[in-house]
């Protein structure tokens, strides 16, 4: 295990935040305040099937290629989403150059 700001640190030192554009969401999607994180999974998008994958593969951060939001939200009822919070994962989005 390793600590979360350790991983997320060596990711923003790669693809600094501040590189980002306007338009773009670099960062936490979902982020649930875990201190430690065990096992990452790397995907393009995150979907149901990239969330499934995280749980069957005992997941508990999905760092992607696209952001899962580009505006700002006013409901959480995507069922992707939903999962991967009550299955305690975090998804972190990467914009990498």
């Amino acid at each position: 295990m390793e600590k979360t700001s350790d991983i997320i640190k060596k990711i923003e030192d790669f693809a600094p935040l501040d590189t980002m554009q306007k338009w773009d969401n670099s960062g936490w999607q979902i982020n649930l305040g875990n201190l430690t994180t065990s096992k990452i999974m790397v995907s393009l998008d995150v979907t149901m099937s990239s969330v499934n994958d995280a749980i069957e593969k005992h997941c508990d951060m999905i760092i992607s290629h696209h952001p899962v939001f580009f505006n700002p939200i006013k409901k959480i009822d995507s069922p992707f989403i939903i999962k991967a919070i009550q299955n305690n994962i975090q998804i972190y989005y990467v914009k990498m150059k």
